[in-house]
């Protein structure tokens, strides 16, 4: 049986966004004192076991969800610096049918999705 819809919530769009991080990636790159704590987390830094399948070389995530027949809901989408992407953005890099929602109060929009997608 296939999905007949799918809700994402504070995830990525794209696996670029994992290279493309304009506020962050300069902070990779600093040096600090060797008598620091190894333990301390001094960045947060994309995993790499988010880069499946050698992915930005056969397909990216908008490709993925455009081959699903299934209604989606994408919220408060996430760019590369762990920011919330504008829904216009987030908007022209999904297919049509995929919509967005960013916003602080979400949970009106999540609903009239739920409700449409599960009926009365």
């Amino acid at each position: 049986m296939r999905p007949r819809w799918y809700l994402l919530r504070d995830g990525f769009l794209s696996y670029r966004a994992f290279i493309d991080r304009p506020r962050s990636l300069p902070l990779s790159y600093r040096l600090l004192r060797e008598d620091r704590d190894r333990t301390t987390a001094f960045g947060r830094e994309i995993p790499a076991s988010f880069f499946a399948f050698d992915a930005l070389h056969s397909f990216d995530l908008p490709q993925l969800l455009a081959t699903s027949q299934a209604e989606g809901l994408i919220v408060n989408p996430q760019d590369g610096d762990w920011q919330r992407l504008p829904e216009a953005v987030a908007g022209g890099l999904l297919p049509p049918r995929v919509r967005t929602v960013s916003s602080d109060e979400p949970g009106p929009r999540i609903r009239e999705f739920l409700d449409g997608v599960l009926g009365p």
